[in-house]
């Protein structure tokens, strides 16, 4: 990731903080999106999503 697209990523992640949001969280890319109750609870704790 260059520079400036990482300042960006980090201004928009502060502004979430700070301005948007009471609570957030943060996660990695994932190759398959964790969509749905099962993949969302294995994500929680700690599990691989298959």
């Amino acid at each position: 990731m260059s520079t400036i697209s990482t300042r960006n990523e980090l201004h928009g992640m502060e502004a979430v903080a700070t301005q948007h949001a009471e609570r957030y969280a943060v996660v990695s890319l994932l190759q398959d999106e964790p969509v749905g109750v099962e993949r969302l609870q294995r994500l929680a704790l700690g599990g691989a999503l298959l």
